[in-house]
C-alpha cells in the first residue's frame, strides 16, 4: 500500500509557483560589432584634411536571453539598471589612429518581427577615446541608458547597435560594446503540494 501511495503522489500534486527567491547580481551585456571601413571619397571630407580619410560602419545584435547569467529557465529578470563602465572598443589600433566622427543608432524588435524599430541617432564625436594597449576605447556610460531602460521594459526583445563615422586610418574589422548592468533574478522554486 505504501508503494502504491508513493506512486500516486505525482498525479495528485501541483506546482506551487508562489515560492521564489530573488538574487541581486551584476553582469555584462555584450554586442560583437563587425566593422567595415573604406576610403571616404566625398569632396566634403577631402576638404577637411589633407590626410586620407576612411568611413566606417558596423552592426551588432544582442539579446538578454543570450546572457548566461540572466537568461535561465525557471526565472524572471527584473529591475535591469545600467552600471558605470560601458565601453565601446576597437581592437588592434595603433597609437597614431584617431576617430574623427562617430554616431550610434540602436533599435529593438520582438523575436518574431522582421524589422528593428530604430531610435534617434546619438552623436559620439565629442567623446574622448583612450588607447589602452592597442584597444581604442570610448566610455559610453550615460549615453547607453536609454538602451538599458528599454531592455528593462522589454527583456525578450533583440537589440541592434549600428555605428557609423569617419577616421584617419582603416579601422579593424572587430569592435565590441560592453554594457554592465545590475538586475534582480527571481528564481522560482518548484515544490509539490499534495491535496
Amino acid at each position: 500500500m505504501l508503494l502504491i501511495g508513493l506512486f500516486l503522489i505525482p498525479f495528485f500534486s501541483c506546482e506551487n509557483r508562489e515560492e521564489f527567491s530573488v538574487i541581486d547580481l551584476e553582469t555584462e551585456l555584450v554586442a560583437e560589432i563587425m566593422v567595415t571601413a573604406e576610403p571616404a571619397d566625398s569632396p566634403e571630407l577631402k576638404s577637411l584634411s589633407t590626410e586620407k580619410e576612411y568611413s566606417f560602419t558596423g552592426k551588432g545584435i544582442f539579446c538578454l536571453a543570450q546572457n548566461k547569467e540572466l537568461g535561465k529557465p525557471m526565472c524572471t529578470v527584473q529591475n535591469i539598471k545600467p552600471c558605470t563602465g560601458c565601453k565601446l572598443s576597437f581592437t588592434g589600433v595603433g597609437e597614431e589612429g584617431s576617430i574623427l566622427s562617430m554616431q550610434l543608432k540602436w533599435g529593438s524588435k520582438n523575436i518574431d518581427d522582421i524589422n528593428f524599430d530604430m531610435q534617434d541617432e546619438i552623436d559620439l564625436s565629442s567623446l574622448t577615446a583612450i588607447n589602452n594597449n592597442g584597444n581604442l576605447e570610448f566610455d559610453l556610460t550615460g549615453v547607453i541608458d536609454p538602451v538599458v531602460n528599454c531592455i528593462d521594459c522589454n527583456p525578450n526583445c533583440m537589440y541592434l547597435i549600428n555605428i557609423t563615422g569617419t577616421t584617419d586610418f582603416s579601422l579593424p574589422s572587430q569592435a565590441r560594446l560592453i554594457i554592465p548592468v545590475s538586475a534582480e533574478k527571481k528564481v522560482y522554486n518548484v515544490p509539490f503540494s499534495v491535496f
